[in-house]
């Protein structure tokens, strides 16, 4: 797996304007691990010592409440990303994260980074630009939660995640609502609306896209 892990970089956007040479030296200084599912990765609290690129499975990044309820905040699959800023912030980690399933994980150590920018330091620069790229991506989700209802946002989920016009679902409902920012009940009526409307099929393995058109209609005329 880490002979691919440049390859694999090379579609973050984080590294995505990385040198072949920038990238060999950032997969030399990464650990490359597999991790079965329910392994604690990391938890909220601890200080932020490494960020982790998710190579295959699914992590999730969640908080406890004091009644100890779970809220996930976060499902980083493949090509994902976990708690880069909080490593780059030099802070602890603002949440847990757990692995739902096995997972393979490249962690990248905050030591071994710094070294790498002052030894080339045009591999700061290629990483801020890849910082403010994922900053866009921020402020895309925070627009999807505040402008978009849940309908809408499931159904621009369902398009961007999509291939041949099938969407697989990760883990479960309950899973994807925290995803979307939402809960449940909310997201199976989202559901309920779009397979009423002739927009998409449910199967068991995910969810067969019936008018993709009418799909992106749906978020893009918010």
């Amino acid at each position: 797996m880490k002979a691919r892990l440049p390859e694999a970089l090379a579609q973050i956007p984080l590294f995505a304007d990385l040198t072949e040479v920038q990238l060999k030296g950032l997969t030399d200084s990464a650990d490359v691990v597999d991790y079965p599912r329910g392994t604690e990765l990391f938890s909220a609290g601890q200080p932020a010592e490494s960020f982790l690129v998710v190579l295959a499975g699914v992590v999730k990044v969640y908080l406890l409440s004091p009644d100890g309820r779970e809220h996930i905040l976060h499902l980083a699959e493949a090509g994902g990303l976990v708690a880069e800023g909080a490593v780059f912030a030099q802070r602890t980690y603002p949440a847990s994260a757990m692995a739902t399933e096995d997972c393979v994980v490249a962690r990248f150590y905050r030591d071994r980074l710094v070294a790498l920018l002052r030894e080339d330091p045009e591999l700061s620069l290629a990483m801020i630009a890849g910082l403010s790229r994922r900053l866009r991506e921020f402020v895309a989700t925070i627009e999807d939660l505040s402008l978009r209802d849940v309908a809408a946002r499931l159904a621009r989920y369902l398009v961007e995640n999509s291939v041949g016009g099938f969407c697989k679902l990760p883990g479960t409902k309950t899973q994807l609502a925290a995803q979307l920012g939402t809960v449940l009940e909310p997201l199976s009526r989202s559901f309920r609306r779009l397979r009423e409307d002739g927009l998409i099929k449910e199967h068991k393995q995910g969810v067969a896209l019936l008018d993709t058109d009418g799909l992106r209609a749906l978020y893009e005329g918010w």
